[in-house]
């Protein structure tokens, strides 16, 4: 059962998505998909702003980072973990927003 923390991105977007991205971390890209955004990290970012200001929603959140952990030896396939992340994302999207209304 993994363990998944979230962070509240306040002041570095750019940054944040920039790390969140991170080649050495996702096997080249292979681990990273966009709900609702590009998976590149510059195009992700321009998203999400137009997207608040469309919105009026520039100030405050800027976005959340979800992390995922396992414990030692539950999970050793990364894309076994990356499909249980985009199983548990599917889900707490499907009960916090309005997914067709959030479609940028």
């Amino acid at each position: 059962m993994p363990y998944v923390k979230q962070i509240t991105i306040r002041t570095t977007l750019n940054r944040s998505l920039s790390y969140i991205v991170n080649d050495k971390k996702t096997d080249d890209g292979c681990l990273v998909t966009g709900v609702n955004c590009a998976t590149n990290d510059k195009l992700a970012y321009k998203q999400m702003i137009g997207n608040k200001k469309k919105h009026n929603k520039e100030s405050g959140t800027l976005g959340l980072h979800f992390i995922q952990s396992f414990k030692e030896h539950e999970i050793t396939d990364p894309y076994k973990a990356h499909e249980i992340g985009l199983k548990w994302a599917e889900k707490f999207l499907a009960k916090n927003i309005n997914l067709s209304s959030a479609r940028i």
